[in-house]
């Protein structure tokens, strides 16, 4: 099987898509309603779509018989590879866009990170998410990719049908983690030709001079007026750096005691395509609380959420 081409698209400030979207699949009913959502954006931004499949080959292993496990684990593969490239065409046909087909055989999650760190821009994924406190995607593989993966994840929910995607709502806690992000999300949006929003959600003010503190960007300790005007300060200088890259943008402040119910709701709201989140990076409190919030997030949303993974 080729190798993706070294397609790149340069965005001026650095080299954020490149090579390919990597396309997970396990051709279950929910793994194809991620096929539009992933050929819309190969399509947007001029990328070929990579569509992966990996073979567990530690299903039904017995070290007594290796052999005949091997031979199992290739017979799956050339069985996949065909219904992988007939898949691909289908896409190449339907949506006008470069499609690769590529089946292996070795562990899930390591070999679509290892595929992903190597030829890959962005991973477009299918989650059925679950609300509530049940664990995220009940460990499945797309919890694992968004942990985990070095570069960003689009998790495509259930039942989320194709769209075009013209706004995105960003959501911040002012940390390094989402200030990083942001850095992360602008060549992307110009490329997209997005507009956007910027959420704050004015937390609990305990937690919140915590993880000012932990980001060294500790707000005032007068009082909510106080806090209020730095958060707008901080939001004014990211929306400046939205509109210096010529990408249209509002932000707004709004209480609320759990940040991702909000986010939700106001991406509801104001129809937007996508939702933004960050995710990694920054110090161990920030680290969780960011990842906290985008977690629920991925759990509640009806709509795609890009997770950007700044380093």
């Amino acid at each position: 099987m080729t190798r993706p081409s070294e397609n790149s698209l340069d965005t001026g400030e650095q080299q954020v898509v490149r090579k390919a979207i990597l396309l997970t699949t396990d051709f279950s009913n929910l793994a194809q309603q991620a096929y539009p959502h992933a050929a819309y954006m190969a399509k947007r931004l001029g990328l070929p779509l990579r569509l992966i499949y990996v073979v567990d080959r530690t299903i039904h292993f017995n070290p007594g018989e290796i052999a005949a496990h091997e031979a199992w684990v290739w017979n799956v593969v050339q069985t996949f590879r065909q219904r992988l490239e007939d898949t691909a065409a289908v896409l190449t046909e339907r949506f006008g866009v470069e499609t690769q087909a590529y089946v292996l055989p070795g562990r899930i999650v390591a070999d679509i990170l290892a595929e992903a760190t190597a030829n890959a821009a962005m991973i477009v994924t299918a989650s059925h998410g679950y609300s509530g406190h049940r664990s995220l995607f009940l460990g499945s593989t797309a919890s694992a990719l968004v942990q985990l993966s070095p570069i960003p994840v689009l998790v495509i929910k259930e039942k989320t049908p194709p769209r075009s995607v013209e706004h995105a709502l960003f959501a911040t806690n002012l940390d390094e983690v989402s200030r990083r992000a942001l850095d992360q999300f602008i060549p992307l949006a110009r490329t997209l030709g997005l507009s956007a929003e910027v959420l704050y959600v004015e937390a609990e003010p305990t937690l919140l001079a915590m993880v000012r503190k932990e980001a060294a960007l500790m707000p005032p300790t007068g009082g909510r007026a106080a806090r209020l005007k730095w958060i707008r300060e901080q939001l004014a200088g990211m929306t400046e750096q939205l509109t210096n890259a010529g990408i249209k943008n509002t932000s707004l402040v709004e209480p609320a005691a759990r940040a991702a119910p909000l986010i939700c709701s106001r991406a509801v709201e104001t129809e937007a395509d996508v939702m933004v989140v960050g995710r990694q990076g920054g110090g161990k409190l920030s680290k969780a609380w960011m990842g906290s919030v985008a977690d629920e997030v991925l759990r509640r949303a009806d709509r795609p959420v890009l997770v950007l993974k700044p380093v």
